[in-house]
């Protein structure tokens, strides 16, 4: 008796999972059934494929947030300042491969359903530049000093003057700088670490340079 009431649960188990498996498979291209279950974010992003190429993602994330170190030390003239580590952060390089999987792949099933899950996303992007990476303050900094002293596109040109080529000369150096030092760190010889470290360097160089020549 023992044996044959084993046997049934363990049907009943298998079955069981062999339909929520199913289930969970077949919700992802169809809308979301809002009277018969509440939305799970996890049965429409689990197991995503790779869209975007999370690998390069996070390369391109991570000389993002030095590239803003280094602009907001140039600005404020403090060769220690950072950001938030969620700035350009591994959260959001999962959050940009859904938000292209939500685009691409057609998740909820029609246009509508898919249009709120691709708007909340974008707002999540738009609140990591400006909270998470700090830009609303920048902004803010620079609007409250352009009121006091005034940025008129003419006045910039103004003011710069005779040294308008100098400037241009600047950023040209400032181009060659990067160009030969990413040469230099993709070093095969270098390891991965190694070179993650010298583009961040570069990129916060390269950041403050431009900073300090605006």
């Amino acid at each position: 008796m023992t044996r044959l009431t084993s046997t049934i649960m363990l049907l009943l188990s298998l079955t069981m999972t062999t339909s929520l498996v199913e289930a969970a498979a077949a919700k992802q291209g169809e809308p979301v059934e809002w009277q018969k279950h509440p939305y799970d974010e996890q049965e429409y992003y689990k197991g995503i494929p790779d869209i975007i190429n999370m690998t390069d993602a996070r390369v391109t994330f991570h000389l993002s947030h030095w590239f803003l170190v280094g602009v907001q030390r140039g600005l404020y003239n403090d060769a220690k300042m950072t950001l938030n580590d969620q700035c350009f952060g591994e959260y959001y390089v999962t959050k940009l491969n859904e938000y292209s999987y939500t685009f691409t792949n057609n998740p909820f099933g029609n246009v509508f359903d898919n249009a709120f899950p691709e708007l909340y996303l974008t707002y999540m992007f738009f609140y990591m530049l400006t909270n998470t990476c700090g830009l609303d303050h920048t902004f803010n900094d620079f609007s409250t000093y352009c009121w006091y002293r005034g940025c008129w596109p003419m006045q910039f040109l103004y003011k710069s003057g005779d040294r308008f080529l100098y400037i241009l000369r600047a950023l040209n150096d400032a181009a060659i700088v990067w160009r030969e030092g990413i040469a230099e760190a993709n070093d095969p010889s270098i390891a991965l670490d190694a070179k993650q470290e010298k583009w961040a360097k570069l990129s916060a160089q390269t950041g403050t340079t431009l900073a300090e020549i605006f």
